[in-house]
């Protein structure tokens, strides 16, 4: 290798240490900062729960480190450290008199080659590797860590109401144990379908129509259940007495008891099969198969089943419905009025039920008149009085009391007399007066 060769080689290295250099100055602080804002939207889509996107990040943060790159070598190439400027450091660390460079311009020989003289000038590797470093950091912490707790509420925790109405009622119904299990377990994977859905999807148009549905289809069902077991307690009430009853009223009385347990047992949710079996089996007429006590028992549990429901879907307002009392339904229908009307001196028959009118009438001051002012007649509104005021007509005495002819021309008129008093304007008479006088 000649001496020319060597130190041009040597100045070549040297100039692309130092434009790397400076190319680095300026690209780590940029790299750095895109790659924070990276983490941030990063962390922001994992927080959002769209993972899904993540690749767009990638590539559009690539992209962006390309495009900085680029622009940090344009920078850069403006003022390149060039090949005399290496040649002349050269001189200076070799201490060799600037023969280098007079050698370069084709003065002189080159001076003879020394692989000892290079660049005192160092990497600082801190300065390089920390952005680096900490742009990996920040986007491993971002990629890995774990958001439970971090996770921003951007579905709703609260359920809808509808759910949570409907999720008291079973609570409330398994604990009274009036409701066939079966049809309670139904009912309560009905309502845990809704529940499985994710969280984003609770309050869509179909899911709340689903859990609006299923709350009024179980609200409905319970009203049934509980006018049903109303007027099964009313038919015991009345079995109290059945020593009393015709063998007729009987008949019908167990008729009833029979219709009520069917009711019970065929509705959308159906009775406990212990509390329907009791009252299909009981017979009035014989008094055998249940005594008192036991007849007692289940007519308070019939009442308690009927005030669990009431709890859940309000009281029964029904037809014939009267306010206070024990709070059954006091009107019968159906086949009550087979043996109601003629139970003469039993309990709760007897004829059609009390509306509940009340003989004292109140005082709605109906009669008292009041009236209305405004002060304001900016304020009026239309068709409102604003005042009145007592007065006669100004009746013109002199005009001739006879018969007239309507619409006659009284005179032909003169001039332009018609023009300007019946259809012209101000300005267009004083025009007119000055050419007609």
């Amino acid at each position: 290798m000649s001496d020319r060769d060597f130190w041009v080689r040597a100045a070549q290295r040297l100039a692309m240490r130092r434009n790397i250099a400076s190319w680095s100055d300026a690209f780590l602080p940029a790299f750095l900062g895109l790659t924070v804002i990276a983490a941030l939207v990063l962390l922001a889509l994992r927080l959002m729960g769209l993972a899904a996107e993540l690749h767009i990040l990638w590539i559009t943060w690539a992209g962006m480190l390309v495009a900085a790159a680029l622009a940090c070598a344009v920078i850069a190439g403006r003022r390149p450290f060039s090949l005399p400027d290496s040649l002349s450091r050269l001189d200076e660390v070799g201490h060799l008199h600037n023969r280098l460079i007079s050698a370069h311009a084709g003065i002189g020989d080159w001076p003879p080659l020394n692989p000892r003289i290079r660049d005192t000038v160092r990497w600082n590797w801190p300065r390089l590797t920390v952005p680096m470093l900490t742009s990996a950091l920040l986007l491993a912490a971002a990629a890995l860590l774990d958001l439970p707790k971090l996770a921003v509420n951007s579905h709703p925790n609260e359920e809808p109401i509808a759910w949570t109405q409907t999720e008291s009622w079973l609570q409330t119904l398994g604990q009274a144990k009036i409701l066939d299990q079966p049809a309670l377990d139904k009912l309560k994977e009905d309502l845990g379908d809704l529940h499985n859905q994710p969280e984003k999807d609770w309050y869509s148009q179909s899911s709340l129509e689903a859990g609006d549905a299923l709350r009024q289809q179980t609200g409905q069902s319970l009203r049934e259940l509980q006018q049903d077991l109303e007027k099964s307690s009313d038919l015991l009430t009345q079995a109290q007495q059945a020593s009393q009853m015709s063998a007729s009223d009987l008949h019908a009385l167990s008729a009833s008891l029979q219709e009520a347990a069917k009711a019970l047992q065929s509705g959308n949710l159906p009775a406990n099969k212990e509390l329907t079996g009791k009252l299909r089996t009981f017979d009035p007429s014989t008094l055998k198969t249940m005594s008192p006590d036991q007849m007692r028992a289940l007519q308070q549990r019939l009442a308690a089943g009927a005030k669990v429901c009431g709890q859940c879907v309000g009281p029964n307002l029904g037809d014939g419905c009267v306010a206070g009392g024990d709070g059954h339904r006091s009107g019968k229908t159906g086949a009550d009025d087979k043996f109601g009307k003629g139970a003469s001196g039993i309990p709760g028959g007897g004829g059609p039920a009390d509306l509940g009118l009340d003989d004292t009438s109140e005082n709605l001051h109906t009669k008292r008149m009041e009236g209305a002012s405004n002060d304001d007649p900016t304020r009026a509104l239309p068709g409102q009085v604003i005042a009145i005021a007592k007065g006669k007509h100004n009746v013109d005495k002199t005009t001739p009391s006879g018969p007239v002819t309507a619409g006659a021309i009284s005179s032909a008129g003169q001039g332009g007399d018609a023009v300007w008093r019946d259809s012209l304007t101000p300005d267009e008479r004083q025009v007119l007066q000055r050419y007609f006088k």
